[in-house]
């Protein structure tokens, strides 16, 4: 199925009947109706680089996109996966997570001194989720430095509106990621920034709801010139 008509399928704001509905679809039918990667739900990935760190414990945080957060208790620096996994099982399970099943970050690679420890964020109550980057915290950590940690793979629910605004040339295969500050955060804009701003308003509207987030309506018309108005939004609940 492709990305006008996923979008049509589960439109939030986009209602069958309503007028712009309609001159919506009246601008795409015509169109080859593609499947756009980029927009397609993923699950999150970070990396945590190898540590150098000779002896000592660091903890880990983990904060989500709906406010909740835990912290491990202590990783040895030269844990192994299974290690992490268990300690990260423990924390969430005792942090009273919404909807946690142990196993749903999975913990692969390492040892944690030895090469770079994967966190796979793809159980029930983290599949699809935006997920910002784990803080390591030292304890007592000796003889080196803890490595950082990078998102490979920010995360995501599917996003059929900003596939659409890709499809129609607005933007172009870089999105912002769904746990953006409410701000004007740039994209890359496609070979097609003028396509009709009145469509482009009510992708961006639906991009709102999509990702639950301000910053894609504020992210479309800043980076695009076009005026902005909250009116759109106000149906919306952050």
């Amino acid at each position: 199925m492709g990305v006008y008509q996923d979008l049509l399928d589960n439109g939030k704001t986009i209602r069958t009947g309503n007028p712009l509905y309609q001159f919506l679809v009246s601008q795409i039918v015509s169109k080859v109706d593609p499947v756009v990667s980029a927009a397609a739900a993923a699950n999150a990935v970070q990396s945590w680089a190898t540590s150098t760190q000779t002896s000592g414990n660091a903890t880990l945080t983990f904060t989500f996109r709906n406010g909740e957060t835990f912290t491990t208790g202590n990783i040895l620096f030269s844990a192994a996966a299974a290690t992490i996994e268990s300690a990260i099982d423990s924390a969430a399970t005792a942090a009273s997570i919404t909807g946690w099943t142990n196993g749903d970050i999975s913990v692969s690679g390492g040892a944690v001194n030895v090469a770079p420890t994967v966190f796979t964020f793809d159980g029930t109550s983290m599949a699809g989720t935006s997920i910002p980057a784990i803080v390591v915290n030292d304890v007592d950590g000796a003889g080196g430095a803890w490595g950082a940690v990078t998102r490979t793979t920010s995360g995501q629910t599917a996003r059929y509106a900003w596939g659409v605004l890709e499809a129609l040339g607005v933007v172009s295969g870089s999105y912002p990621d769904q746990e953006a500050a409410e701000s004007a955060t740039a994209f890359t804009v496609g070979a097609n920034p003028d396509f009709n701003q009145i469509v482009v308003r009510m992708l961006a509207r639906e991009a709102v709801e999509e990702d639950d987030n301000f910053a894609s309506y504020f992210s479309v018309l800043t980076t695009l010139g076009i005026n902005q108005d909250r009116a759109p939004l106000q149906n919306h609940v952050s």
